[in-house]
């Protein structure tokens, strides 16, 4: 019998950290690491031929200003086998918008990420966004 594991990774990026869980305690160095250690995970899960879940804020598929905006990394985790979902356009914290501006969030999040790996309908799963208060 073969077992299956799914890994999800939470790609927040530094819109979603200020959104989320800095906005007293901005650092650009966490920053940093998420996307170095995003870096690391795609090694390891080709070393390991492994596929996993990138749950991505919209906002970074855009092209702009590094670290802010990082499309090329979201194109390499698309090209290298890995399923993109969308993480909300820019963090929100759900509970506290209305349903108009939840689904204007998914929809923007969904055509920034696909327009930005080139594939249509490619973004199908959604990872809801928390925010650590």
């Amino acid at each position: 019998m073969s077992a299956k594991l799914m890994i999800v990774w939470d790609y927040d990026t530094a819109l979603g950290q200020i959104n989320s869980t800095m906005p007293y305690n901005f650092s650009y160095k966490q920053i940093y690491e998420e996307i170095e250690n995003v870096d690391y995970i795609l090694e390891e899960a080709a070393r390991l031929n492994m596929k996993m879940t990138f749950a991505c804020v919209g906002f970074v598929a855009e092209e702009g200003v590094f670290p802010f905006n990082n499309p090329e990394q979201i194109r390499k985790i698309y090209s290298l086998g890995h399923e993109i979902a969308s993480h909300s356009w820019k963090h929100e914290w759900f509970p506290y918008i209305n349903e108009k501006q939840i689904e204007k969030s998914l929809e923007r999040s969904k055509f920034a990420l696909e327009k930005c790996v080139g594939v249509k309908s490619s973004v199908n799963g959604f990872v809801p966004p928390t925010a650590d208060r």
